[in-house]
């Protein structure tokens, strides 16, 4: 047996549970399981993240600088693996772990036939010497579960230009694990194939966690857009996991992820940095992307729920799927950045939203960004957030597009956020009839608007009455705010809801206002149905 490799079957190697890898923990959050998405006939945007530009002439010196690597080695002429796959490749592939080596593979296929794990590795390197990645690939039997698995500590290692192939049949399953100190780099490589959940368990197509605080890992073009076989929450696999153990900086760049069983990327709950830049995500259950915490983001990405676009070949469970989620379980973390990304909603089987602020994310932010919505459910929602995430909670929204094309529900739901901040934000209802509202909120006292359009046709703003001291509880328009009504409420609406007589409030004076002032205890709400720049319109809803 090598100095630093072992081999192993499933059982030996690592029969271990997902959590085993970095400490998943199940949500504490109760999904929501309620019905009733509308469904459209668009198409979804499928945009092509862009290939790796051509690597100089000097690439071997520059590798050989940046990893370490003593020599190159030909997988077929220098180790002797068949690019046929008839043979397999294992043994001579943990061989080559003794050696600060890049292993450079010609197109073919080579067959894996056992898991591999390796306590310790450094200044090694898997390349494909394909035009693309899929011309080289690593391919298994029926029945088999494989992992490529680093155990405790990796560093200078690089996996670029190749695919896991797993053929069509959801009968074999393949993914890697690592643990780095330090610089690791994948680079153009596919999970390719269906994803069964059992017979075999699936395997995750990566996981990884940065276990060294100043360590950092990049994954630049990482695609997983096979079809999956859902099991019921929460007995799928991981797709793109960073966990409780991950306390570096990791890059997921230009990922291209579809169909996984249980998120796109699940990057929340460990303590250090998740940084994710571009790509694209789609019809992911539970959520598409989901950090937490400051120092991690979510910029320039794509991100797409359409039920009615699913996979042909998708099959068992249908259930929620977000599209981003900040959420920490027992962490409680504070901070997170969503910005220059477009989501879209057309379709759900189930969601609680698009954006969903969870009870365990304290405050966050998120600017320059566009989100389109042709259901009932929300686009944006943050949630009541829990007795131990300290504060603070409020979440501030900047440079924030709404379209919406659903008929009813709120656009935009916040609660127990107070002075949280909106600005140049439009809330814009697309279609002609309905009763989509725009902005709800709930314990938020100290909100500030500004440059904020809403354009709807249901009530614009919700403010909910406070339990807690009227008097304190405030909600500041500054300037260039537009509220409007499409047709205003008319008798039919005022009396269903019971609004009091509208009330002017001069903005020129104060620029504070106090909706629930004076109010009788049957008051549940204020409705602001206009706002311009010199005066507020708002009643009370009763009961």
């Amino acid at each position: 047996m090598d100095r630093r490799a072992l081999l192993g079957s499933l059982a030996a190697g690592f029969g271990g549970s997902v959590a085993g890898c970095g400490g998943r923990a199940e949500d504490d959050e109760e999904e929501d399981r309620s019905n009733g998405a509308e469904p459209n006939g668009s198409d979804s945007s499928n945009p092509e993240p862009s290939e790796p530009e051509p690597e100089p002439e000097n690439r071997w010196e520059r590798l050989q600088e940046e990893f370490g690597f003593e020599e190159r080695l030909d997988a077929v002429e220098d180790l002797g693996w068949d690019p046929e796959g008839d043979r397999r490749i294992d043994p001579w592939l943990v061989r080559s772990f003794e050696r600060d080596a890049l292993i450079e593979v010609p197109p073919g296929r080579y067959k894996i036939a056992g898991s591999i794990s390796v306590e310790e590795l450094s200044n090694w390197g898997l390349a494909g010497l394909g035009e693309d990645r899929t011309d080289v690939k690593f391919v298994t039997t029926e029945g088999s579960r494989i992992e490529f698995k680093v155990q405790e500590r990796g560093t200078d290692l690089l996996f670029e230009n190749f695919s896991f192939d797993l053929g069509e049949e959801f009968d074999r399953s393949m993914g890697m694990t690592f643990f780095v100190d330090d610089n690791l780099q994948i680079h153009n490589v596919e999970k390719a194939g269906a994803n069964p959940t059992s017979d075999p368990d699936g395997v995750s197509a990566l996981l990884l966690n940065v276990v060294n605080p100043d360590g950092r890992a990049v994954v630049d073009r990482f695609v997983r857009t096979g079809p999956q076989v859902f099991a019921p929450y929460p007995n799928n696999e991981l797709c793109v996991y960073s966990g409780h153990a991950h306390v570096g900086t990791v890059t997921y760049r230009n990922l291209d992820i579809r169909n996984a069983g249980e998120n796109g990327i699940y990057a929340s709950k460990g303590p250090g940095d998740v940084h994710v830049e571009g790509g694209f995500y789609k019809n992911n259950r539970n959520d598409a992307v989901r950090i937490s915490g400051d120092g991690s983001y979510i910029r320039d990405a794509t991100i797409v729920i359409d039920s009615d676009d699913f996979h042909p070949d998708n099959r068992g469970v249908e259930e929620n799927m977000r599209g981003i989620r900040m959420q920490s379980g027992e962490k409680g973390y504070t901070g997170g950045l969503i910005e220059d990304t477009e989501l879209e909603l057309r379709s759900t089987f189930v969601t609680q939203a698009l954006v969903q602020i969870s009870h365990n994310q304290g405050g966050m932010t998120m600017r320059d960004s566009t989100l389109r919505n042709w259901t009932r459910y929300p686009s944006f929602r943050a949630v009541y957030p829990s007795e131990y995430v300290e504060s603070p909670w409020n979440v501030e929204l900047e440079d924030v597009q709404f379209s919406e094309y659903g008929s009813t529900g709120p656009a935009v739901e916040i609660m127990g956020r107070p002075n949280s901040t909106l600005r140049n934000v439009s809330v814009v209802s697309e279609r002609e009839f309905g009763a989509r509202r725009g902005i709800d909120l709930v314990g938020c006292g100290g909100t500030a608007f500004e440059d904020v359009t809403v354009r709807t046709n249901g009530i614009p703003l919700r403010i909910e009455r406070p339990s807690g001291s009227l008097e304190d509880y405030a909600i500041e328009f500054g300037e260039g705010n537009e509220f409007s009504m499409n047709g205003g409420l008319g008798p039919e609406v005022t009396s269903r809801f019971g609004v009091s007589e509208m009330t002017g409030f001069d903005l020129t004076e104060d620029r504070t206002v106090f909706p629930f002032r004076d109010v009788d205890d049957d008051v549940a709400a204020a409705v602001v149905t206009s706002v311009d720049d010199d005066s507020v319109r708002f009643g009370h809803l009763r009961g």
